[in-house]
């Protein structure tokens, strides 16, 4: 066992039914035992603070249970960066990570994937792969241009789509 992992479970309990860290109470003056570690950081994810340096949650919770760090990127299936579950969690590269992302908040057209044209009046769906962008078609309905969307995302992002339905 490395010496992070031990350290870790030295300072921290991990419940990965609840997705929880708590204190054991080892080797802080805030660490009380059986206090929930950690806090929400700006971004929405758990982080807590080890020897110093802040760690997201998610990440000690893979090191918790796996043994070393994640390989690459890590996923929150539900997209709930809250929800540190280890049945929630998935490794993944940065492009599947985008694809389970929801709705953004900017989106006017209430639908993930779907912009109005304002030169066509009509509804242009589009999608993205490994930072591209994939036309799918212009459409007078805006529900039509999200099944569009809807669509290709089962078909691209396979177990990573993340459509206007969920």
């Amino acid at each position: 066992m490395s010496k992070e992992i031990i350290k870790l479970k030295q300072r921290l309990n991990y419940n990965p039914d609840t997705g929880v860290f708590t204190w054991t109470g080892r080797g802080g003056k805030t660490a009380v035992a059986g206090a929930v570690a950690g806090h929400k950081d700006a971004d929405g994810y758990i982080v807590i603070r080890l020897s110093g340096k802040l760690y997201r949650a998610h990440r000690l919770a893979w090191l918790f249970i796996n043994g070393d760090w994640p390989p690459f990127h890590l996923d929150h299936i539900d997209c709930n960066r809250e929800n540190n579950r280890a049945s929630n969690l998935r490794p993944c590269s940065r492009s599947e990570n985008q694809c389970n992302r929801g709705k953004p908040k900017n989106n006017t057209s209430g639908f993930k994937g779907v912009t109005f044209d304002k030169q066509t009046g009509k509804f242009k769906a589009q999608i993205a792969l490994h930072g591209k962008n994939h036309a799918l078609g212009r459409f007078s309905k805006p529900e039509d241009a999200a099944e569009a969307y809807r669509s290709a995302a089962e078909k691209l992002h396979v177990e990573f789509a993340r459509t206007n339905y969920e």
